[in-house]
């Protein structure tokens, strides 16, 4: 992550906590942050710098209308375009979200397994790792056929891959030595 992103996310994260704004900026960049993950057409707009100021602002303004964003969001993203930083857009969002989590002594972990796992499983290796860490969990599982059995948990940037695939590479990449 660039330290562009940092100070960026920092500057905004402690705006909004002054003005008591930390839940309308996170659902606002939350909602951003799904436009640019499922828009290939909006990152090549973020992307490209030869769009001028003014078609931005009035881009952000419609999405502001439409998504009912908090002035100080649509403020946000007005200096970002003026600032030439459209294309760290998506790691200011990530880092923003990362000193929210902070704040509010919450980790995301990412569960990723061949099939769903059962509510007895999720509550007992939620338990566990909040016993574990000693911060709220909040669990974004996705399923990964390929995996064929097991589970990969992933908390930041630490990964625990304990899926049969990945045993199965261990052992064919053993074997090939």
């Amino acid at each position: 992550m660039s330290i562009i992103a940092v100070r960026y996310a920092q500057a905004l994260f402690e705006c909004a906590s002054e003005q008591e704004k930390l839940d309308e900026v996170e659902q606002d960049l939350a909602a951003l942050q799904n436009i640019v993950s499922t828009s290939k057409d909006f990152n090549t707009f973020l992307d490209n710098s030869l769009i001028p100021l003014k078609a931005v602002t009035v881009v952000f303004r419609a999405l502001s209308e439409k998504l009912l964003f908090c002035p100080l969001t649509l403020n946000f993203l007005d200096l970002v375009a003026h600032q030439k930083r459209l294309k760290n857009l998506s790691d200011i969002i990530k880092r923003f979200r990362d000193l929210l989590r902070a704040q509010s002594n919450r980790v995301d972990v990412h569960i990723s397994s061949a099939m769903p796992l059962g509510t007895n499983q999720l509550k007992s290796l939620t338990s566990l790792l909040k016993s574990k860490l000693k911060k709220e969990i909040v669990i974004h599982e996705k399923r990964d056929k390929e995996a064929i059995g097991g589970i990969v948990i992933q908390i930041g940037e630490y990964v625990v891959d304990s899926t049969i695939r990945t045993q199965l590479h261990k052992l064919q990449k053993a074997m090939r030595a």
